[in-house]
């Protein structure tokens, strides 16, 4: 009895070696960095289900890097990295534009969309840019 319930251990011990070295053998890790390209202030509020996440909002005074954040798992997706279901950049308090998950949107330049970003060594990178105000919507110095 005793070598049975040794052989059922060791074969379990074996079992979870193989396991959990094939579970983060197919885990990934994605890294997006969010930089701004524009001499402007401009305002990053990470939104979830509707309630802003204070935490996570960053100001930029001109150009350099608004946002960095990684997310590790085996399907990685740019809203887990993220963390939110849409995301609003304001410019100078001058105007916004709003980025949704649902429907993905701006089409061309959503934050949301992995063909907006550019891989620089394993790196997404998202740059804001004149299109970026160009799709802005003008808030008139109300943009909080």
């Amino acid at each position: 009895m005793k070598n049975i319930i040794i052989k059922g251990y060791k074969i379990g011990i074996i079992l979870m070696l193989i396991i959990g070295c094939t579970v983060k053998d197919n885990e990934q890790t994605v890294s997006v960095e969010i930089l701004s390209d524009l001499p402007n202030v401009i305002k990053i509020d990470f939104y979830d289900r509707g309630f802003q996440s204070n935490t996570r909002m960053q100001q930029i005074n001109g150009q350099g890097l608004l946002f960095t954040g990684s997310f590790s798992g085996r399907v990685v997706g740019l809203s887990d990295i993220l963390a939110s279901d849409s995301i609003r950049l304001s410019f100078d308090n001058q105007s916004v534009e709003i980025h949704l998950l649902e429907g993905v949107s701006p089409t061309n330049t959503s934050l949301f969309n992995k063909n907006s970003y550019q891989d620089v060594d394993g790196i997404l990178r998202y740059t804001i840019s004149e299109s970026n105000i160009n799709n802005s919507i003008n808030c008139m110095d109300d943009c909080n």
